[in-house]
């Protein structure tokens, strides 16, 4: 794996442990809030993978409310009858026995005592609204996605820096070629061609030696006759790396055309080629000699 890899692993790691930071410290703070075992729940939300503990959290928590005061704002729960801070009721009482009794019981259940319908003086705890929990699935949203966007902008424009090529080309007639060329290899290569018309058949000699080494390539397009409208190369970089990219643009006429194209780079290439705008496979025959007629490389434009 190259530098540029590593480094895009190494954001995407710090990503996740930014993420998995934040729900931990998150759960923990909430959890203590509800009165449930809060290091054990975020040890849960931070361990289990691809975010199951903190949604198994978020599902139990429903039955630990948050509840608050409505008149000094102090944590309360439940249970409680009365805020332990400023005194307020927070449950509705038997007149009789003084025990605390759910809002809408008629009678009381310990002592058989019949309930006022209501008590005014009661004031219901409430339970406040949630913002951290947004913003903390905002994050674990945009986070990974402006990561990986950010990282293939810059590797994109790094590779574009880094890599430095020269591309040269012409066409030639097959008949031209081959009279030219008397190698046998060559001519078992085209004779073994051509049996899908959509198909780049390509001989490639990659010279040896680095750095800014030359790389020849003869590609043979079935489809691709004489009365091509246009072909161009040049080489292009992506996230995934560089790769000499060979564009057609063809008529109806098939099968007498020859491609030679000559790149010199810093990086290794890969090879693409695209015939009316759609991108066609490539089947390469890597020779030990230049596969160009003699003159051609020097005409080469």
């Amino acid at each position: 794996m190259n530098m540029i890899g590593l480094v895009f692993l190494l954001l995407l790691f710090m990503a996740f442990l930014l993420i998995a930071v934040l729900i931990g410290v998150y759960v923990y703070r909430d959890a203590k809030n509800r009165g449930m075992n809060a290091p054990l729940w975020a040890l849960i939300a931070l361990l289990a993978p691809s975010l199951v503990g903190f949604i198994i959290y978020l599902l139990v928590r429903g039955s630990h409310a948050k509840l608050l005061c409505p008149a000094c704002s102090a944590k309360v729960t439940e249970t409680y009858t009365v805020c332990p801070n400023c005194g307020a009721k927070l449950k509705p009482n038997c007149p009789n026995c003084k025990s605390a009794v759910d809002p809408g019981w008629k009678v009381c259940p310990y002592c058989a005592q019949t309930l006022p319908e209501s008590q005014e003086d009661c004031l219901q705890p409430v339970q406040p609204q949630d913002r951290v929990l947004g913003k903390i699935l905002v994050a674990v949203i945009l986070i990974p996605v402006l990561l990986v966007l950010g990282s293939a902008t810059a590797v994109i424009g790094l590779r574009a820096r880094l890599t430095s090529s020269t591309t040269s080309y012409t066409t030639l007639s097959v008949g031209d070629y081959l009279s030219e060329m008397e190698d046998p290899q060559v001519q078992q290569w085209f004779e073994q061609s051509g049996k899908e018309l959509n198909t780049a058949y390509v001989l490639r000699y990659a010279e040896p030696g680095n750095p800014h080494r030359r790389t020849c390539y003869v590609v043979y397009l079935p489809a691709v006759g004489e009365d091509y409208l246009s072909a161009g190369a040049g080489v292009s970089n992506g996230l995934f790396g560089s790769a000499l990219e060979i564009h057609f643009d063809a008529g109806n006429e098939a099968g007498n055309l020859l491609f030679c194209a000559e790149v010199s780079s810093d990086k290794e290439l890969g090879l693409k080629v695209y015939l009316n705008g759609k991108k066609v496979p490539v089947e390469i025959t890597d020779v030990s000699f230049c596969p160009f007629p003699e003159g051609v490389d020097s005409s080469i434009r």
